[in-house]
């Protein structure tokens, strides 16, 4: 009889086969590598324990994933070009000038979060919001992002009693990060993850045929390209899809508000040290305590955060995907009192 072996997954392996199960629920083979890689990243998962794996996709993963159709891409699309030109030109924290194409596509992909999130809760819950983008000057800090809500008692639309406030990450994200400034004005902070490319208003250009009927169009009229190049040209342009949004969860303001304490978790290697989690109040400051208390070389080391490095100066609330309250808490930090 041969004597049976155990067999020992391989990275790759264990990798792969996360991607073909998250694909199973119609999302890309690419976008499911970036939502299992932040999964990874985040510390939701790891990469030995397939049971753990299979857990968080099919009961942490799936019942919090949102399909926004090509409807809600043009939603997003007109009520963000509205107030493009009420908005600031620069980005949070730095002097670095954002052109009106720019703008327009973080504007897109923020309010694509509330449709998300609309859609989430009217699905789940029941409950209906309206949601908007402000039209005033945005120098100061919109303390909600849903203006109206009604619940199945509600006989009519009524304010909300909570002040919600959404953030809206691309699929590789894995920081709830919230300005100092804004977080004392609002009650609830939900991150919402998009898997959405950085050229997703070029794709919808696509879609609505302003590349081959407009733009080409006009090259090969005044000669410029041929039909081969216009093609070509077209077919480079990536085909819009629907957009699947991820809800990992939320934090409840009033949990960290007058506190200077913090948590953290990460990884030490040879001389630097990576934050993988991080819950509470973030200033430059913390960053020499962790390098203190981690034994990191002042000189030679440097301790950063998984996937982006570092934050600007600016004094902030950090929150890692480990540290977020998760969908089974909804009823009774959220939907019982809004």
């Amino acid at each position: 009889m041969q004597k049976k072996t155990k067999k020992y997954w391989k990275k790759q392996e264990v990798e792969e086969l996360a991607i073909d199960k998250i694909s199973e629920l119609g999302i890309s083979a690419t976008q499911a590598r970036t939502y299992y890689k932040s999964a990874l990243d985040s510390q939701c998962v790891e990469w030995k324990d397939w049971e753990g794996i299979r857990y968080w996709i099919n009961h942490q993963f799936k019942p919090n994933l949102v399909n926004l159709t090509k409807q809600d891409y043009i939603e997003a699309a007109i009520e963000s070009l509205k107030v493009q030109f009420n908005l600031s030109s620069t980005d949070f924290g730095t002097s670095r000038q954002r052109y009106l194409g720019q703008k327009w596509s973080d504007t897109i992909k923020g309010y694509l979060g509330k449709i998300a999130l609309r859609k989430y809760l009217r699905e789940r819950y029941k409950l209906e919001i309206t949601v908007g983008n402000n039209k005033k000057k945005l120098d100061q800090y919109i303390d909600s992002d849903i203006y109206y809500v009604k619940t199945s008692e509600d006989e009519e639309i009524r304010q909300s009693n909570l002040k919600i406030s959404l953030k809206t990450t691309k699929a590789n994200g894995i920081w709830l990060d919230i300005p100092s400034q804004q977080f004392n004005h609002s009650d609830v902070f939900i991150l919402i993850k998009l898997g959405i490319s950085v050229d997703h208003l070029f794709s919808f250009f696509k879609e609505i045929s302003v590349f081959k009927d407009k733009i080409l169009k006009i090259g090969q009229d005044h000669k410029l390209i041929n039909k081969k190049e216009a093609q070509q040209l077209y077919k480079q342009v990536a085909d819009f899809e629907n957009i699947i949004a991820y809800i990992p969860g939320y934090i409840l303001a009033r949990n960290y508000q007058n506190q200077t304490a913090f948590d953290y978790d990460g990884n030490k290697g040879i001389k630097n040290y990576t934050i993988t989690d991080y819950a509470g109040q973030y200033i430059p400051e913390n960053i020499d305590f962790i390098k203190k208390q981690e034994l990191v070389s002042e000189k030679s080391g440097k301790v950063k955060f998984q996937s982006i490095g570092k934050f600007t100066q600016q004094n902030r609330y950090v929150f890692g995907m480990s540290t977020l309250e998760k969908y089974n808490n909804w009823q009774k930090d959220i939907i019982s009192h809004i």
